[in-house]
């Protein structure tokens, strides 16, 4: 458990609050990313329950990259959703590595 606060009421009025924060690392080499990789975020993140979750990664070029790839195949999102996700974060990069990763892994 780890103390928040959370905006209870008038202006500065802020009071602590009680959540739970679930920590798991995924490392992900960044010049080798497997399926194996991707099939871990997506263990992790169907062992999640309903709230707000914070997913990250140091640049947000990874997270972009599996999250896009976890909502098409479990949320319903369309390939053109998913790339508009990902090129917020990565348009103008050149990463041919992840690029052929996130093709083999739509199909």
């Amino acid at each position: 458990m780890k103390g928040v606060l959370r905006r209870t009421g008038g202006e500065g009025d802020w009071a602590p609050r009680r959540s739970t924060t679930i920590a798991c690392h995924i490392p992900v080499e960044w010049e080798h990313p497997t399926e194996g990789d991707f099939e871990a975020f997506e263990t992790a993140v169907q062992q999640l329950t309903s709230g707000k979750t914070l997913i990250h990664c140091a640049a947000n070029f990874r997270v972009t990259a599996f999250y896009s790839l976890y909502a098409t195949k479990h949320l319903g999102w369309s390939q053109a959703r998913a790339d508009e996700f990902r090129a917020s974060i990565w348009e103008g990069s050149d990463y041919p590595v992840w690029e052929r990763f996130i093709e083999q892994m739509k199909d």
